[in-house]
């Protein structure tokens, strides 16, 4: 399915999550559960099954998992459909993220079957910028591992080194066809441009 094999995972972010920290300690247990196995779910972020099956893939009693799909359901820390027998979770923000994966996936195919992109030109731009920013995000100061367009293309960017900056993919995938405004993202201030 060319899924990775790894997911980002912020202690900051789940710690601040204040809806995720009112709830149990069984029930976030139950949650990264899900998330990982969201992660590689024939659809990336949703999880759907009968209670029961969703209890043994996650690893807990069928009463656990009611008690946890009404506390995630009450505090909003994902979505559930639970309709007689059969649940469906999601996880906006994974869902979203892999949309937006799909949808550049589509995008960038699209470009190159009609005649877009040199991608021998395109590889010695990239680890050219990779190498001049030191192989460190422009945005979070990262490991980088790609490159993003300051101005994207679609809004009128070019490929100029000037509208060039190493990104890590997370932050490439946030970023999106954005600018980094729209993105509410800034540069890091240590390897600002």
């Amino acid at each position: 399915m060319g899924k990775t094999p790894a997911f980002l995972f912020y202690p900051g972010d789940w710690r601040r999550d204040t809806q995720l920290q009112q709830a149990s300690f069984m029930t976030r247990g139950i949650w990264i559960e899900i998330l990982c196995c969201m992660w590689d779910a024939p659809e990336r972020g949703k999880l759907e099954g009968t209670i029961e099956t969703l209890s043994r893939l996650l690893g807990c009693s069928y009463a656990e998992l009611k008690i946890a799909i009404n506390e995630i359901k009450e505090l909003k820390i994902g979505d559930i459909e639970n309709n007689n027998s059969h649940c469906t979770i999601i996880n906006r923000r994974m869902a979203k993220e892999e949309k937006e994966r799909l949808s550049n996936k589509k995008r960038q195919q699209k470009f190159r079957e009609n005649g877009g992109g040199n991608p021998e030109n395109w590889t010695a731009i990239r680890v050219h910028i990779l190498e001049r920013d030191n192989y460190t995000c422009a945005y979070c100061g990262r490991k980088a591992n790609s490159v993003d367009h300051i101005i994207p293309r679609s809004k009128g960017g070019n490929e100029d080194e000037n509208n060039l900056v190493a990104c890590c993919k997370s932050c490439n995938l946030k970023k999106g066809d954005r600018i980094i405004e729209q993105a509410k993202m800034g540069f890091y201030e240590n390897n600002k441009k």
